[in-house]
């Protein structure tokens, strides 16, 4: 179901003007400081308190685990069939409502229902809405100015809708929306088909060649490949700090799988990880301290291991290698790349996160059968789950390890 802009139906004005007999909001004193956590200071165009926009949703939520007065929320998938390109939309009591984008999972656009008990809003280090009290349109454009006439009241970065007619100077605000600025103030607002921009020092993507290499691609950084058997963890920590966790490889109950009757035991206690999950990736080391594997997970909403790790966009390469690109991260899921010079489209084999398993074997394995192997995740992960949902099925190609749901998406991929 699309998401409704509006909280319920209203007649939307926009005043055209303001000047200094226009009431505006005083600065209110309160007997006691307001919590951190309801006091939403509002900057038009990048956020609306604690939350910013082009934001990860994993960032988000781990912030709600440790604030109290807004951890009791609820997650939305728009469309429960499309795992990987549906928005989200994280629902935090009373009235305040977080669209995410889908395939980058980043904050675009903010919704604030009004009047909103519990929460006031601040602007420029002043109470412009008490908590539960109401605004109007008049007290609205004291505060920020004039503006265009039209359904919504609206300002480079944010819209104020109002109950009542066009002329109705004291209809009240029913719903505030911060959104990024948009070239043209008459566009009508909606759920932006552009993922937001990639903030600077994070993942935008990564190219995958199976069983070779795993090109990072970072915001105002040229790529950055990361080759199996050569690379060693001083690459990643120079690029990406210290790791959130290491610890020693003590699973190895795949190996049964490829030993043979005659060999003994071999320990895997001198291979050791390196976690990245504020970047959506394991990595896996040897004891001579060279990299064995790569894990690059795709958080899907639903899944066992959701919010664990931050979504880690990829995209595995076939043929040709691409050039530095743009962004990988298309709603549609496009097997194409447009190169940074804005020359035109590259044709690539390749699928990325996006793509479902049906799609993805067509491309990499059109002949042969993979392997395949069901991992109980939901057990592996301490979740009472019942199947289907926390069963995944382990895809295995040449150099690669696909895990994938029941709905045929993939959740992590192992380049190894």
């Amino acid at each position: 179901m699309p998401l409704s802009l509006s909280p319920r139906p209203t007649s939307l004005s926009r005043t055209s003007s303001a000047s200094s007999s226009t009431p505006t909001p005083s600065t209110r004193s309160s007997p006691a400081p307001s919590h951190p956590d309801t006091s939403l200071a509002l900057i038009p165009g990048r956020s609306l308190g604690p939350f910013q926009l082009s934001t990860s949703l994993y960032p988000i939520l781990s912030h709600l685990r440790t604030h109290p007065l807004l951890h009791s929320s609820s997650l939305t998938l728009h469309h429960p069939t499309k795992r990987t390109t549906a928005p989200l939309v994280l629902r935090l009591p009373p009235s305040l409502h977080l669209v995410f984008d889908g395939p980058s999972q980043r904050l675009c656009l903010i919704h604030l229902e009004l009047p909103a008990p519990g929460l006031e809003i601040t602007y420029r280090g002043r109470v412009i809405v008490g908590k539960g009290e109401r605004v109007t349109r008049a007290m609205v454009g004291g505060v920020f100015g004039p503006t265009r006439r039209g359904e919504r009241g609206r300002w480079p970065g944010m819209e104020w809708a109002f109950e009542g007619g066009e002329d109705n100077r004291s209809a009240n605000a029913t719903l505030l929306i911060v959104h990024p600025p948009t070239p043209d103030p008459e566009a009508p607002l909606t759920i932006p088909s552009a993922s937001p921009p990639t903030p600077q020092g994070e993942i935008d993507h990564v190219d995958i060649i199976p069983g070779r290499t795993a090109t990072f691609h970072l915001p105002g950084l040229p790529p950055i490949p990361r080759h199996l058997h050569s690379t060693t963890p001083s690459d990643f920590t120079s690029l990406f700090g210290p790791p959130t966790s290491r610890f020693y490889k003590q699973d190895d109950r795949l190996d049964i799988h490829v030993r043979s009757s005659s060999s003994s035991p071999s320990s895997s206690s001198d291979s050791y990880f390196l976690n990245y999950p504020t970047h959506g990736f394991d990595a896996l080391f040897s004891r001579a301290h060279r990299l064995l594997k790569l894990v690059l997970h795709t958080n899907l909403p639903g899944t066992p291991l959701f919010h664990a790790y931050k979504r880690c966009p990829w995209r595995i390469i076939v043929s040709p290698l691409p050039s530095p690109s743009t962004s990988l991260i298309q709603p549609s899921g496009t097997h194409a790349t447009a190169s940074e010079d804005g020359a035109g489209m590259a044709e690539l084999d390749a699928v990325s996160f996006t793509d479902k398993i049906s799609t993805i074997l067509e491309l990499l394995s059109p002949d042969a059968p993979p392997d395949r192997m069901d991992l109980d995740r939901a057990r592996e992960a301490g979740l009472d789950w019942k199947p289907p949902l926390g069963i995944t099925e382990l895809v295995g190609l040449p150099g690669l390890v696909l895990e994938v749901t029941q709905e045929g998406d993939v959740a992590s991929v192992c380049v190894c």
